[in-house]
């Protein structure tokens, strides 16, 4: 009888102990983190916007939308906790640049909020990057404001350039045409005096003997472009591209990059490597196509909303707008 009793004393007291709050092997945390993302473009229904991160010290977690705003813009799945785009419709810039939601995070035993924020904005990279190149010049004091062509840019070309180098400036030609949506096209013509931008390929002796004033610009470069303007639009130009000492394939690059500068995108810049404006102190870059960043400059440019004359800040502007009303 005292053997019995005593172990239901035991048994009621393990119970009690198993049953209390605070025990370690029974009570759960959650841990999670907020999810912060900025879009820089409209996405497409269904697209996973990315992973929650939220996990239990006892188990799987479920997710659930608990509020949103614009209503329907997001939704999930409850048990992998990937946000995902169910109305991109709602994701337009110009009616808001934040979207929010709160999820609730529930494992066996407790529940946690965690917030979402989705920025909408314009491309940071794209501004900054269109600034660097398409303000001013690489040398002299000219200011640093938009440049463009507003008549079609005819071009003569002159020289020895190889079959591959002809046929990369017909293909630039081309591309370049496709991105300008303000009227503006790069021509080829037969008759010198009908053009408007004079492109020789040959050797630097050969070209300082038809211009001897651009023996200092010149130098040792390996191409060299000069324009003309008037009420900061680009009227003439004349392109040199060197064809004995850079190898095919830097003939190549320099034909790409010095066909695009005359256009208004004048400067180089070290920030991108696989960009035709990239340069360095110890490095020409000698990009064999456009990057997407380099063809979205030249569309900018050459969009009917950007105009001559802008400076750093009205320049962003007009970017911001522009790339808005395409959003």
């Amino acid at each position: 009888m005292k053997l019995r009793f005593t172990l239901l004393i035991l048994w009621a007291a393990l119970t009690l102990w198993s049953c209390a709050p605070d025990d370690p092997l029974i009570d759960s945390t959650i841990s999670y983190s907020n999810f912060y993302v900025t879009l820089t473009e409209r996405p497409q229904d269904q697209m996973i916007l990315g992973l929650l991160d939220a996990r239990s010290s006892v188990g799987e977690v479920d997710f659930r939308i608990i509020s949103q705003s614009p209503t329907d813009a997001l939704t999930l799945e409850l048990e992998t906790g990937q946000l995902i785009v169910r109305d991109s419709s709602l994701f337009d810039i110009n009616d808001t640049e934040l979207i929010r939601a709160q999820i609730e995070v529930t494992d066996s035993m407790h529940t946690e909020t965690l917030d979402v924020w989705i920025t909408l904005a314009v491309s940071d990279t794209v501004i900054s990057y269109f600034q660097d190149v398409a303000l001013g010049f690489e040398y002299g004091n000219a200011s640093e404001i938009t440049r463009k062509w507003s008549t079609n840019m005819k071009v003569f070309v002159d020289g020895d350039p190889s079959q591959e180098v002809r046929m990369t400036l017909e293909k630039a030609i081309q591309e370049l045409n496709a991105l300008a949506t303000d009227g503006f096209a790069i021509e080829l013509v037969e008759d010198r005096l009908s053009s408007n931008c004079y492109l020789f390929f040959g050797t630097d002796n050969a070209f300082l003997q038809q211009f001897p004033d651009a023996a200092d610009a010149l130098g040792d470069n390996w191409g060299l472009f000069t324009v003309w303007l008037n009420n900061d639009t680009i009227t003439r130009a004349r392109i040199f591209v060197d064809t004995r000492r850079p190898a095919p394939r830097m003939q190549r690059s320099l034909t790409l990059e010095e066909l695009v500068q005359p256009l208004g995108l004048a400067k180089d810049s070290p920030r991108f490597p696989n960009s035709i404006f990239y340069e360095t102190r110890n490095n020409g870059g000698f990009a064999e196509a456009y990057s997407d960043l380099d063809r979205e400059l030249v569309r900018l440019l050459y969009h009917p909303r950007m105009t001559v004359g802008l400076n750093k800040a009205q320049t962003a502007e007009r970017l911001k707008e522009i790339l808005k009303s395409e959003w």
